[in-house]
């Protein structure tokens, strides 16, 4: 019983092991048999680009680049007269606004007056000095109508005199006539006031300075470029009969206004830069908008360039190829 016994597994594991190899056999067979599938050759696909067909054109170059505002016309008002201040306008204010002939300051007109009226009693004088003196040679011709007279008879240089007088008064009339009009300080422009130098009953001399305005009829634009940047833009009489336009605006107001340039100022500064001036029109906002001194955003067209092939900036790498 027990050799039996003993002899049972080890049948199991004989058999087992044939059943395995029959089945390796059996694997290795069919994966031998069994045809390869033939190798597929696929075309090879580009990488995928976009492409433009490369066109020549005459096209402008924008520049963005910045400048200060200045008014064209700016001065410092003077008093010509002597006197006291007897009056200042509202206006008269920093920032305050006028028109053209608006009265800005009164001075004492007292003594001015004074002065206007001698001229006008000696241009009177003189004129009736003159009338005399040729009534009174017109009658002295009457009289003796035959003698030959010598100028002197004839009262030539008396009249000549007079009439010098007469000259002389009406010059002196016209001088006091405008010191009296200067008395009235009046807006030479359209303008503002950028500072108040003067305040009432404060005595004048002449020369002494009232106030600081400014024009705001008009307006240039000082623009800074580099000696690359001026090889393109047009400037008349400097490379060209035309000018480059300009588009210029306020970045924290909103406000644009046109213009196109008009000369360069002639020399390299110090930092290898050059000043260009431009003009500055209103065609969308106005110009009384503008505060001297200002830094305004300017976008300038460059000159034409004929045959001039355009290439989007992703197709240019970063050495420029």
């Amino acid at each position: 019983m027990t050799s039996s016994t003993n002899h049972k597994p080890l049948r199991l594991q004989l058999l087992f092991s044939a059943v395995l190899i029959t089945a390796t056999a059996l694997v290795v067979s069919w994966l031998f048999d069994t045809p390869a599938e033939p190798v597929r050759h696929l075309p090879a696909q580009p990488p995928l680009v976009d492409t433009v067909i490369a066109e020549s054109s005459t096209v402008t170059i924008p520049l963005e680049v910045h400048g200060l505002a200045e008014p064209l016309q700016q001065l410092t008002l003077v008093s010509q007269v002597v006197g006291s201040v007897t009056r200042i306008s509202d206006q008269l204010v920093a920032g305050g606004s006028f028109s053209k002939g608006d009265i800005l300051l009164e001075a004492d007109s007292s003594y001015l007056d004074l002065e206007l009226h001698k001229a006008r009693s000696a241009y009177a004088q003189a004129s009736l000095h003159e009338q005399e003196v040729q009534a009174h040679i017109d009658a002295g011709r009457q009289g003796h109508p035959e003698l030959p007279l010598s100028d002197l008879a004839l009262g030539k240089p008396q009249l000549e005199a007079a009439s010098s007088a007469r000259a002389a008064a009406h010059a002196a009339l016209q001088v006091a006539s405008k010191q009296r009009e200067n008395a009235v300080v009046r807006a030479p422009f359209n303008g503002k006031v950028m500072a108040r130098l003067i305040q009432p009953m404060e005595q004048l001399i002449v020369g002494r300075p009232l106030a600081q305005i400014y024009s705001t009829d008009a307006f240039l634009i000082r623009i800074a470029l580099t000696q690359e940047q001026l090889a393109l833009v047009s400037i008349p009489a400097h490379n060209s009969t035309t000018a480059s336009t300009l588009l210029i605006s306020n970045e924290l107001g909103g406000q644009q206004w046109c213009g196109q340039l008009l000369r360069s100022e002639g020399f390299i500064a110090a930092n290898r830069l050059i000043h260009v001036i431009g003009s500055i029109t209103p065609c969308h906002s106005s110009l009384a908008e503008i505060i001297p001194g200002s830094l305004l955003q300017v976008n300038i067209n460059s000159r034409p360039f004929a045959n001039t092939i355009v290439l989007p900036a992703s197709a240019v790498h970063n050495d420029n190829s």
